[in-house]
Formats: structure tokens, C-alpha cells, sequence
């Protein structure tokens, strides 16, 4: 009984019961409108084809505007579903606030223009990616920055705490999920023993990610330990757009002159000490050097989105110019769900289009739209080695059953595709041709290039990029199987039925 009424306590568990029962009220108030007259009931209908026609004349992905157009025909309520969660969209409020954060600190930012210069020597294909990223996050190109990457959680971990243990300047931090185990207990106790020694320490975490894994007020406990902490886009109990603005991104950044990202958030699972899903296969990135300089700017613009703390603040110290002599180039950067320039996804894109030779992709998740779906195909098509790496144990059945109706087209057109067999593969890496690659947060999937805070390391001939090569190819070897056409139209017509309706609210997942 204790162990239910603890259940029942949980904050996720009671926002969704107000939700619910406002839904619930809903619900009785338009029953209660629907059975008034034909009248009303006409009006409702006009309501929901006014809505319906207002998303098909809006800016958005024509999967997003099938999935709700769908909805909102077919359900009494769901044009009020369609203002309440459509989340694709934020208000003038929240746009002009984020603005704000961007321009007090565009004073700081640091373009090389020589290193620009010579990127556009060396591959005019690169470059223009370089200038896109540029012009739509304000993130430039940068040399002397030294990479190296990391296949697995556990190899990462050891060099983490080291560079934590080295700080004296201050440390930033920003993820997705934190959780109490082995390695949020080694981390926190290194942030007390450094906040103790006058290190200043931030942390950033998202409401949803941690919802059900740390307590409420958590925040509170970490501000008096000297841990300066924010919790990003607190969940609330009326239902609003907004809640599907997720932090997604993962970042380290220590005293401005080393930092890391990647897929891993700071919970057991991720370095293997808690089995999920089987061995759960996960990748990381360290820079260090003056690509770091980039991710620091994008660290301060969020928090002070989420606080405000440093509006008056000069920012200066926070940045560092100790380069670091490395070959090739760096491109730290940001996605947001606010500008909808789909960076992210246009640069995936990108490395997409200009391969010559081979692309290779790790993703978790296989949710895209039809403009990613034909760039895979046209770069298969053209004779490109295109591999796609995805896991043979979900974490969400409902979203791997979506990934893996993905499968029928792209293998259709030569595309390959492998699942790793060892459990769950959580990376989010793309290597091109030996010369370039990215590594970073955003998934291949709707929440990733349209919903999401995301950021990620775009990379030009550096250590790194062979790294991650040998990583996938390691995979596509030893720990894979690949899977054939026959094996993606082999299966029963309820799964044929499941993806096809799963495949339909893909944009919502």
C-alpha cells in the first residue's frame, strides 16, 4: 500500500491526473455542446474544418500537418488537442525572450574568418556547410581544436572525472536526464569537493528528462551545496505547447578550454553500470581547444534563457584563447525549435548530399520526414555506400516499430541498413568519405529537428573523424546484423496494420 501511495505521489503521476481530468471536463462540456442542437453541432464541425485548413496553409513539415489534419477531422476535440499539444510552434513571447538571451551575448562571439578561408580552400562542399551553420546559429569554423571520440560510455567516464578533478576556473554543465547511480553520485561529489574550493559550478537539467528520477525541488537541495542550479521548462499541470520544448542537449564545458557532448546523459545506464535494454552502446566527443569557445556562447545564451542571471554580467572570463595544435576542423553548434531553420537536419543533409563515396549513420530512432527519406535515397542511388545503424532493442517499441517501417523504402534503394545486436546503440553519429563527420545530440527523428534544444560537433580532417569511422565499421563487422529486404516485408499483417497507423502519428512521437 506504501509503495502505491508513493506511486500516486509522484509529480509526473499527478500532473498527468490534472491533465486528464481537465481533458475529462472537456470532453463532458463538448458532449454536452454536441447534444444541444444540429446547430451547435455545425459550428463545432466549422471550427474543426477552420483548424484543419489553418494547418495546411501553415509553415509546417506536410507530415506534421497529414498527422494533426487527421486528427482534428476525425475527433470531436482534436482541434483543441491541436492548441494544446502541437508544441511545433512557440509564442511571440517565448521567441522575443529567447532573442533577447542571443543578442546579450552576440557581443562575445568569436568568428575565424581565416580558418573560413581556408575550409573553403581545401573542400568547397564542406565550406558551404560551415556557412550555413554560421549564418543560421551564428557558430563559426575553427582550427587548433583538438577531437577525440568515444565508442562507449565506460571509456568516456574515465576521462570525464579526470577532467572534472582538473578545474579550477569554473564548470557548466547541461543534460537531458540525470539520475542518482554510480555516476551521478561520482560526479556530484567532485562538483561539492570543487564548489567548496571556490570552482564555480552550474548545472542545467530538463524537467522531462528527470521528472521521475530525482525529486521535485532537487534544485534547491544542489543551489545550497554552492551547485548554481536550473531546471529547464518546468513541467506544469495546464497543458500548453510549450511542454514539447525539451533541453535535449548534453554538454560539459570546463574552465573554457575543454569540453565534451554526445549522446550520454548522466545516468548508470549510459556507462553500463545499470543494464537497460541489454548493453547499451553510446558515444561521446571531447574538443579542447578554440572550437570550445563556441559551445561555452551557446551554454550562457540557454541559461540565461532559463534565468536571466547574467544580463548585466561581463561574460568575458568565461572564454579562453589557449588554442591547441591539432590537425583539421571544428564546428560546435546549436539547434532550436524556435528559429525553424532545421540546422540539424539540413546539415545532416548536407554530409548527405556532398558524400562521394560512403556515408555512414548511428541514430537510435529512424523517424523522418520525406525530405531526409529522398536524400538517403538519391545519395543511394547515385552509386553512395549509404549505411544506417539502429538498435535491435528499443527502448520504445511503439517508436523502434516506426524506425523499422522506414526500412521497406530505403532498402528498396540500396541503402543498407544494420541493427546492433547487443542491445540498445543510443549514439547519434554521421561519418563521410574519411574527411568529415558530427557527433552530438540530435536523433533522426521529428523531436530532434523540430522540437528540440539540440547541439553538435561538425568536424573537417581531424583525429576524430577516423574514430568514429572505425567505430561503425567495428559495428557493421562484429556486433550487427544487417538486415535484408526480404526480412522488412516478411512480417504479419498486424504489424503491417500497427506500422502503418504508428507511421501516420510518427511527427507526434
Amino acid at each position: 500500500m506504501r509503495s502505491i501511495l508513493k506511486y500516486l505521489t509522484w509529480r509526473l503521476v499527478t500532473i498527468a491526473l490534472v491533465i486528464l481530468i481537465q481533458l475529462a471536463l472537456l470532453v463532458m462540456l463538448f458532449t454536452g455542446l454536441w447534444n444541444c442542437s444540429i446547430y451547435v453541432q455545425a459550428i463545432l464541425r466549422l471550427i474543426s474544418i477552420a483548424f484543419a485548413i489553418a494547418v495546411l496553409n501553415s509553415d509546417s513539415n506536410p507530415a506534421f500537418k497529414l498527422s494533426w489534419i487527421f486528427l482534428i477531422l476525425i475527433l470531436p476535440l482534436g482541434w483543441i488537442l491541436y492548441i494544446t499539444f502541437h508544441g511545433t510552434c512557440a509564442s511571440k513571447k517565448e521567441v522575443l525572450k529567447y532573442s533577447d538571451c542571443i543578442d546579450l551575448t552576440s557581443k562575445y562571439n568569436i568568428l575565424d574568418d581565416i580558418a573560413l578561408e581556408e575550409v573553403t580552400k581545401e573542400s568547397p562542399e564542406f565550406a558551404k556547410l560551415c556557412k550555413y551553420v554560421q549564418n543560421t546559429s551564428q557558430m563559426g569554423v575553427f582550427k587548433d581544436t583538438y577531437t577525440k571520440f568515444y565508442p562507449c560510455g565506460e571509456y568516456f567516464f574515465v576521462d570525464y572525472v579526470e577532467s572534472l578533478k582538473s578545474a579550477k576556473k569554473y564548470i557548466f554543465l547541461e543534460y537531458f536526464i540525470i539520475s542518482h547511480g554510480v555516476m551521478w553520485d561520482t560526479v556530484l561529489e567532485i562538483l561539492k569537493d570543487k564548489a567548496n574550493h571556490g570552482v564555480e559550478v552550474r548545472l542545467m537539467y530538463d524537467d522531462m528528462g528527470t521528472i521521475s528520477l530525482i525529486k521535485r525541488h532537487y534544485d534547491d537541495y544542489l543551489n545550497t551545496l554552492g551547485i548554481k542550479t536550473v531546471v529547464f521548462n518546468r513541467i506544469k499541470a495546464f497543458p500548453n505547447p510549450s511542454i514539447n520544448f525539451r533541453d535535449h542537449r548534453k554538454m560539459t564545458i570546463i574552465d573554457g578550454t575543454i569540453a565534451y557532448t554526445g549522446g550520454l546523459n548522466l545516468s548508470d545506464e549510459y556507462i553500463n553500470e545499470k543494464e537497460r535494454f541489454g548493453y547499451w552502446k553510446d558515444s561521446a566527443i571531447k574538443i579542447q581547444g578554440n572550437g570550445v569557445k563556441s559551445m561555452v556562447l551557446m551554454y550562457l545564451q540557454l541559461w540565461n534563457y532559463s534565468s536571466y542571471d547574467d544580463r548585466n554580467s561581463n561574460l568575458e572570463k568565461y572564454f579562453s584563447n589557449e588554442g591547441c595544435k591539432a590537425d583539421g576542423y571544428v564546428q560546435s553548434f546549436y539547434d532550436d525549435p524556435f528559429s525553424k531553420s532545421l540546422i540539424s537536419e539540413n546539415v545532416y543533409m548536407g554530409i548527405i548530399n556532398n558524400a562521394k563515396n560512403y556515408v555512414y549513420i548511428c541514430t537510435p530512432y529512424l523517424i523522418i520526414d520525406n525530405e531526409m527519406l529522398m536524400a538517403l535515397k538519391f545519395a543511394s542511388t547515385s552509386g553512395v555506400d549509404v549505411r544506417i545503424i539502429t538498435p535491435s532493442i528499443p527502448d520504445k517499441k511503439n517508436v523502434n516499430e516506426v524506425t523499422r517501417s522506414n526500412y521497406v523504402e530505403l532498402l528498396k534503394s540500396g541503402v543498407r541498413i544494420f541493427e546492433f545486436k547487443d542491445g540498445f546503440i543510443h549514439s547519434k553519429t554521421i561519418v563521410s568519405d574519411d574527411v568529415c563527420a558530427m557527433v552530438g545530440t540530435a536523433n533522426f527523428d521529428f523531436r530532434s529537428f523540430y522540437m528540440h534544444f539540440e547541439n553538435n560537433i561538425l568536424m573537417y580532417n581531424t583525429t576524430a573523424v577516423m574514430e568514429v569511422k572505425a567505430d561503425c565499421v567495428d559495428i557493421f563487422n562484429n556486433v550487427s546484423n544487417e538486415i535484408k529486404y526480404q526480412d522488412s516485408i516478411n512480417i504479419s499483417i498486424i504489424q503491417k496494420i500497427t506500422r502503418f497507423i504508428l507511421r501516420l502519428f510518427s511527427p507526434m512521437m
